[in-house]
């Protein structure tokens, strides 16, 4: 935790080298997932070794992601104050996700189209409608999530200052955040409410993880709680 004031100039290098890292590890990640998985566009070579590796990888990328969003998100809004911060966020965030969607997505779903037509429906994939899962949000999912985060957190930090203006609540959660890191429970903490949720969830597949939210508008629970969780970290870090 810190308390200092940021500047226009603050970088943090460790968290971008971070923040890199995990992004190079998705194209490793997404470069696998023809090799065991069962997708329009499958490789005949399967390979263990690198199923193994996707989920590893998968086990953290994401929530490491949010993590780091989150605590930038909080050193953003020091530096500009809510109605900027959100001003902001729409035109780097809700721009490149509207703008991407119009792009990606007849791109995604012709792609998939083509792939279905010259080796068939895969049977994990007949047994659901893709109008079922709703509309597609291809890899675009994660701005979407962080946008609902962004106006969950700015809404939540309004009501935050009128039920506690002084401070003290929060002053006493930095002590026991505090505590925890010292003593090396923030993680277990951190999957605490993720675990929960998806040891309660009876279509989780436990080998996968956090199910990836790439369809439908709707927030769906897994996701919502496990990178919320994750963000509500990173944001609270940064206090």
């Amino acid at each position: 935790m810190t308390t200092a004031t940021p500047t226009a100039t603050d970088r943090l290098h460790a968290l971008d080298a971070a923040r890199a890292l995990a992004l190079l590890l998705g194209i490793a990640l997404h470069a696998s997932m023809s090799f065991f998985l069962p997708i329009p566009v499958q490789d005949p070579s399967a390979s263990t070794t690198l199923a193994v590796g996707f989920f590893l990888i998968h086990s953290f990328r994401m929530t490491l992601f949010f993590l780091i969003a989150g605590y930038f998100g909080h050193l953003l809004w020091q530096r500009l104050g809510t109605r900027s911060f959100l001003r902001d966020r729409s035109r780097r965030i809700g721009l490149p996700l509207l703008g991407g969607w119009l792009l990606l997505a007849p791109v995604s779903i012709a792609i998939v189209i083509w792939g279905l037509t010259r080796s068939g429906v895969p049977s994990e994939l007949a047994q659901s409608s893709p109008a079922d899962q709703g509309l597609p949000l291809v890899h675009l999912w994660f701005l979407y999530y962080l946008g609902l985060f962004y106006l969950a957190t700015a809404a939540l930090r309004a009501l935050w200052n009128r039920l506690d203006p002084s401070d003290r609540f929060g002053a006493a959660i930095d002590r026991a955040l505090a505590w925890t890191l010292r003593r090396g429970l923030a993680p277990v903490l951190l999957a605490l409410p993720a675990a929960a949720v998806l040891a309660l969830d009876p279509g989780w597949r436990v080998w996968f993880g956090i199910h990836t939210p790439d369809f439908g508008l709707q927030p769906q629970l897994p996701a919502s709680i496990a990178y919320g969780s994750a963000f509500a970290a990173g944001w609270w870090l940064r206090r």
